[in-house]
Protein backbone atom coordinates (compact mmCIF):
# COMPACT_ATOMS: atom_id res chain seq x y z
CA UNK A 1 0.00 0.00 0.00
CA UNK A 2 1.65 3.38 -0.94
CA UNK A 3 2.58 5.47 1.92
CA UNK A 4 3.97 9.13 2.54
CA UNK A 5 4.90 10.94 5.16
CA UNK A 6 3.48 15.08 6.13
CA UNK A 7 -0.15 16.51 5.47
CA UNK A 8 0.91 18.32 1.92
CA UNK A 9 1.76 14.99 0.02
CA UNK A 10 -1.25 13.15 1.39
CA UNK A 11 -4.31 14.83 0.63
CA UNK A 12 -5.83 16.76 -2.16
CA UNK A 13 -7.96 20.25 -2.01
CA UNK A 14 -10.94 17.76 -1.15
CA UNK A 15 -9.10 16.04 1.57
CA UNK A 16 -7.53 19.19 2.89
CA UNK A 17 -11.52 20.12 3.73
CA UNK A 18 -12.33 16.64 4.90
CA UNK A 19 -9.48 17.24 7.38
CA UNK A 20 -10.10 21.12 8.25
CA UNK A 21 -13.73 20.17 9.48
CA UNK A 22 -12.29 17.18 11.44
CA UNK A 23 -9.96 19.51 12.83
CA UNK A 24 -12.86 21.88 13.84
CA UNK A 25 -14.75 18.63 15.55
CA UNK A 26 -11.26 17.48 17.71
CA UNK A 27 -9.57 15.63 15.14
CA UNK A 28 -5.45 15.89 15.53
CA UNK A 29 -3.28 14.42 13.37
CA UNK A 30 -0.05 12.93 14.64
CA UNK A 31 3.25 14.86 13.42
CA UNK A 32 5.31 13.42 10.47
CA UNK A 33 2.70 10.45 10.76
CA UNK A 34 3.21 7.65 8.11
CA UNK A 35 -0.12 8.08 6.38
CA UNK A 36 -1.65 5.07 4.46
CA UNK A 37 -2.69 6.18 0.66
CA UNK A 38 -6.07 4.63 -1.12
CA UNK A 39 -5.61 1.23 -2.93
CA UNK A 40 -8.23 0.08 -5.11
CA UNK A 41 -8.00 -3.81 -5.59
CA UNK A 42 -10.62 -6.05 -7.59
CA UNK A 43 -9.71 -10.01 -6.76
CA UNK A 44 -11.25 -13.09 -8.35
CA UNK A 45 -12.14 -15.75 -6.60
CA UNK A 46 -8.73 -16.91 -6.57
CA UNK A 47 -7.28 -14.29 -4.92
CA UNK A 48 -5.80 -13.04 -8.82
CA UNK A 49 -5.79 -8.96 -8.80
CA UNK A 50 -7.66 -8.40 -11.79
CA UNK A 51 -7.73 -4.30 -11.54
CA UNK A 52 -5.21 -2.60 -9.11
CA UNK A 53 -5.13 1.60 -8.32
CA UNK A 54 -2.49 3.40 -6.51
CA UNK A 55 -3.76 6.11 -4.89
CA UNK A 56 -1.89 9.31 -4.68
CA UNK A 57 -3.53 11.33 -2.56
CA UNK A 58 -6.27 10.58 0.22
CA UNK A 59 -8.61 11.10 -2.23
CA UNK A 60 -7.48 9.79 -5.14
CA UNK A 61 -10.05 6.70 -6.09
CA UNK A 62 -10.23 5.79 -9.66
CA UNK A 63 -11.74 8.44 -12.02
CA UNK A 64 -12.96 6.26 -14.78
CA UNK A 65 -14.68 3.34 -13.58
CA UNK A 66 -15.58 1.43 -16.55
CA UNK A 67 -12.49 -0.95 -16.30
CA UNK A 68 -13.91 -2.21 -12.52
CA UNK A 69 -17.63 -2.08 -13.78
CA UNK A 70 -16.85 -4.76 -16.60
CA UNK A 71 -14.99 -6.73 -14.25
CA UNK A 72 -17.99 -6.72 -11.70
CA UNK A 73 -20.44 -7.06 -14.10
CA UNK A 74 -18.36 -10.25 -15.27
CA UNK A 75 -18.02 -11.32 -11.53
CA UNK A 76 -21.64 -10.69 -10.87
CA UNK A 77 -21.09 -8.00 -8.28
CA UNK A 78 -23.21 -5.58 -7.76
CA UNK A 79 -22.05 -2.27 -8.58
CA UNK A 80 -22.95 -0.27 -5.51
CA UNK A 81 -21.23 -2.69 -3.60
CA UNK A 82 -17.73 -1.94 -5.23
CA UNK A 83 -18.46 1.78 -4.46
CA UNK A 84 -17.96 2.85 -8.31
CA UNK A 85 -21.32 4.81 -9.00
CA UNK A 86 -23.14 6.78 -6.12
CA UNK A 87 -26.27 5.18 -4.87
CA UNK A 88 -29.63 7.20 -4.79
CA UNK A 89 -32.95 6.65 -3.30
CA UNK A 90 -35.75 8.43 -4.13
CA UNK A 91 -38.58 9.26 -1.93
CA UNK A 92 -41.26 9.56 -4.38
CA UNK A 93 -40.75 13.29 -5.46
CA UNK A 94 -40.19 15.47 -2.63
CA UNK A 95 -36.74 13.91 -1.72
CA UNK A 96 -33.57 11.80 -3.36
CA UNK A 97 -30.53 10.52 -1.21
CA UNK A 98 -27.40 10.38 -2.66
CA UNK A 99 -24.69 8.15 -1.19
CA UNK A 100 -21.28 8.05 -2.36
CA UNK A 101 -21.29 11.90 -4.42
CA UNK A 102 -18.24 13.30 -4.50
CA UNK A 103 -18.88 16.99 -4.28
CA UNK A 104 -21.33 20.01 -4.98
CA UNK A 105 -20.81 21.36 -8.78
CA UNK A 106 -23.48 23.41 -8.28
CA UNK A 107 -26.22 24.33 -5.87
CA UNK A 108 -29.74 26.39 -6.55
CA UNK A 109 -33.30 26.22 -6.04
CA UNK A 110 -34.32 25.19 -9.04
CA UNK A 111 -30.53 23.15 -9.96
CA UNK A 112 -28.55 20.76 -7.76
CA UNK A 113 -25.55 19.14 -9.62
CA UNK A 114 -23.80 16.49 -7.45
CA UNK A 115 -20.55 14.60 -8.88
CA UNK A 116 -20.61 11.23 -8.39
CA UNK A 117 -17.23 10.19 -10.00
CA UNK A 118 -17.76 9.03 -13.69
CA UNK A 119 -21.28 11.24 -13.81
CA UNK A 120 -22.45 13.90 -12.60
CA UNK A 121 -26.27 13.75 -11.19
CA UNK A 122 -28.29 17.12 -12.28
CA UNK A 123 -31.39 17.37 -10.23
CA UNK A 124 -34.22 19.68 -11.16
CA UNK A 125 -37.26 21.03 -9.73
CA UNK A 126 -38.66 23.50 -7.51
CA UNK A 127 -37.03 25.29 -4.37
CA UNK A 128 -34.56 22.55 -3.75
CA UNK A 129 -32.24 22.47 -0.95
CA UNK A 130 -29.33 20.20 0.60
CA UNK A 131 -31.07 19.21 3.75
CA UNK A 132 -28.16 16.88 5.17
CA UNK A 133 -24.87 16.27 4.06
CA UNK A 134 -21.72 14.54 4.82
CA UNK A 135 -18.40 14.31 2.88
CA UNK A 136 -20.36 11.00 1.19
CA UNK A 137 -23.96 11.75 1.40
CA UNK A 138 -26.25 13.97 0.86
CA UNK A 139 -30.43 14.69 0.88
CA UNK A 140 -31.90 16.96 -1.23
CA UNK A 141 -35.40 17.99 -0.39
CA UNK A 142 -37.88 20.05 -2.65
CA UNK A 143 -40.17 19.61 -5.14
CA UNK A 144 -38.00 17.20 -8.13
CA UNK A 145 -39.09 17.47 -11.29
CA UNK A 146 -36.03 15.86 -13.49
CA UNK A 147 -33.24 13.90 -12.22
CA UNK A 148 -30.60 13.63 -15.63
CA UNK A 149 -27.49 11.75 -15.43
CA UNK A 150 -24.32 13.03 -17.72
CA UNK A 151 -20.89 11.44 -18.20
CA UNK A 152 -18.12 13.59 -16.97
Amino acid sequence: IPQKRGMLRCYSLEGMRIIKQARQEGYSPAKNELNQLPLTLVLNEDGRVLFAHYGHSMTDLPADCSAMERVAQELDVPLDAMTLLPRIECIGDRELTVEGHRGILEYGETCIRLSGGSIVLNIQGQGLELTGMTPTRARVSGAIKKLCFERA
